[in-house]
Parts: C-alpha cells; structure tokens; sequence
C-alpha cells in the first residue's frame, strides 16, 4: 500500500470549484495587503489632481534621517532631501514636496492630519489626579 500523494489530480478533482475560487481569491486579497503601499503610489501617479496645487508653498525642514513631520504624521523621503529645507504645497488629495530653488519635486498621498496632543501618557494621568 502506498498513500496518495498530497497533490495529484484525484485529490484536485475531489476539491470543490466554489472552494478553490474562495482560496484563490484570499490568496489575492493577502497580496494585494501586503503591497498595499506600492498600489497607493500608482494610483496617485496615475490620478489628475482636479484642485492642482493651490496656495502658497509652505517652508518645512527634513531631519537627518530623511523624514518631514507635517501635520503630526511622518513621510519617509529620499536621501536627496537629507537635512534640506523644502517647500511644501497641498492638495486635497497629495502633497507636493520639494527643495528650494529645485524643479524635482516628490508627489506623496496626503495622509489624514492627526490630532496633536490627544494622547495621554501615564504620567499626565498621575499630573491631572
């Protein structure tokens, strides 16, 4: 006696469809999560900006490690933005980000503005009583 081995077309044929679609299609969504960053930046580089850039340009600083805090939330930059004061510009739906007096700018979804402050550490617990 042998045991059937774990893939062959018998035990192929013994599954049913509905469940190899339910599996493929889970096996899709997982993908699709776990490259949920790199779809985001396609589809704001394939997006048209119906407001364009509107306003003035805002001054901001990078720090050292490449990262702009704005609006309490950090965007991650290339090393060509170390250390450099930039100009920053909004859109409802980007924010445009590049160096003073330079044409190259990096275009990056907006991320929602956080509520500075709102949350509480344990020692301004023990301060408030």
């Amino acid at each position: 006696y042998q045991p059937p081995p774990l893939l062959s077309l018998r035990t192929l044929a013994a599954v049913p469809l509905q469940s190899m679609v339910a599996l493929a299609v889970l096996l899709l969504i997982l993908i699709l999560w776990l490259r949920r960053d790199m779809f985001a930046v396609l589809l704001c580089r394939m997006a048209k900006d119906p407001r364009q850039w509107r306003g003035r340009p805002a001054a901001a600083l990078v720090n050292a490690r490449c990262v702009l805090y704005l609006e309490g939330n950090a965007y991650r930059l290339g090393s060509e933005f170390f250390a450099q004061a930039v100009e920053v510009r909004y859109s409802p739906l980007f924010v445009r980000i590049n160096v003073k007096g330079s044409n190259h700018a990096l275009v990056v979804p907006r991320r929602m503005p956080k509520a500075i402050g709102a949350r509480r550490t344990p020692e301004d617990r023990a301060a408030a009583g």
